[in-house]
C-alpha cells in the first residue's frame, strides 16, 4: 500500500514537471525573452535587446476582418479607424486593401488589420 502511494507521488511530479516544458513549447517568445534576460544579466546588452525584439515579433498575432460598405473613396490605405462589432468589442485597425468594384449597386470591400500582443 505504501508503495502505491509513492508511486502516485513520484507520478504526480512527473506530469507536473513535464506540463512546464508543454507550456514553453507552445509559446516559444518566452524561451527567448529568457534568453535575453539571461544575455542582460551577462551584461550582453546588444545581444539582450535582440532576444527581447525578437520575442516581441513572435509573440504578435494579427487578427483580420474584412468587411464591406457603400463606396468611400475619400480615403487610402494605412488609415486608421474605430471598428465596433458585437461578438469582437472595440478596436482600433489598420486599412491594409481597399476594393471599388466598377459596377453599380456593388458594395466596397475593405481588409483591415490589427495587432495583438499577449
Amino acid at each position: 500500500m505504501r508503495l502505491r502511494g509513492i508511486y502516485s507521488v513520484l507520478l504526480a511530479v512527473a506530469v507536473f514537471a513535464t506540463a512546464g516544458e508543454a507550456v514553453a513549447q507552445k509559446f516559444p517568445e518566452r524561451r527567448t525573452a529568457r534568453q535575453g534576460t539571461r544575455l542582460y544579466e551577462k551584461g550582453d546588452y546588444a545581444g539582450a535587446e535582440t532576444a527581447y525584439r525578437r520575442a516581441l515579433e513572435m509573440s504578435q498575432v494579427y487578427a483580420d476582418v474584412e468587411f464591406e460598405t457603400a463606396i468611400l473613396p475619400n480615403h487610402g490605405v494605412r488609415d486608421i479607424i474605430q471598428f465596433t462589432h458585437p461578438d469582437f468589442g472595440t478596436h482600433r485597425y489598420v486599412e491594409n486593401y481597399w476594393e471599388i468594384p466598377l459596377e453599380a449597386g456593388r458594395p466596397m470591400k475593405h481588409k483591415m488589420s490589427r495587432a495583438v500582443i499577449f
